[in-house]
């Protein structure tokens, strides 16, 4: 999930896919409240939780 090569030092490109989920009215709500306040958009915040989502299981998988 890197964005720059560790061996490198050379940043890697990352090509984005179009997805399609379902998310609750409440989650929707508190993501646009967020994405207000923080300037960020709704699908920045969720590429950023699903980030932090995979490493934590990353690390979870590897240490388990």
């Amino acid at each position: 999930w890197n964005l720059i090569d560790n061996l490198s030092g050379v940043p890697i490109i990352h090509t984005m896919k179009r997805v399609n989920f379902h998310l609750t009215s409440l989650e929707l709500e508190a993501l646009k409240e967020l994405s207000k306040r923080s300037g960020l958009s709704v699908a920045e915040l969720i590429r950023r939780a699903i980030d932090a989502y995979l490493k934590l299981e990353v690390g979870n998988a590897q240490t388990g």
